[in-house]
């Protein structure tokens, strides 16, 4: 008994490997992207929470209820945010009148 892969066995085994790199890669490349976004949404809570007085999970919700006010994505709006250093001055008028500063 030989453990010699046929001419054809090998060209399968080989497209099998070539279709597992690239979803794998694919995966790796999301899994990068929803790091980095996780991180900027995690720097952006921590902003408005500090800047508001108001716990984390308040911070998000609001984040993330005026990304959606906005059709914008969570990660695209509190990257603004960071970059504004959890300044909401472009909505403000959409804030509870005790949290305007």
């Amino acid at each position: 008994m030989s453990s010699l892969l046929t001419p054809q066995e090998a060209r399968n085994e080989h497209t099998a490997l070539a279709e597992e790199l690239v979803r794998l890669r694919t995966e790796n490349k999301q899994l990068c992207a929803a790091l980095v976004n996780r991180i900027v949404i995690e720097q952006a809570k921590g902003a408005v929470s500090a800047r508001f007085g108001i716990l984390p999970d308040e911070a998000f919700e609001l984040i993330r209820g005026l990304s959606r006010s906005q059709r914008r994505r969570v990660s695209e709006f509190a990257a603004q945010v960071v970059k504004n250093r959890g300044a909401l001055d472009e909505i403000a008028s959409q804030l509870p009148e005790e949290w305007k500063r």
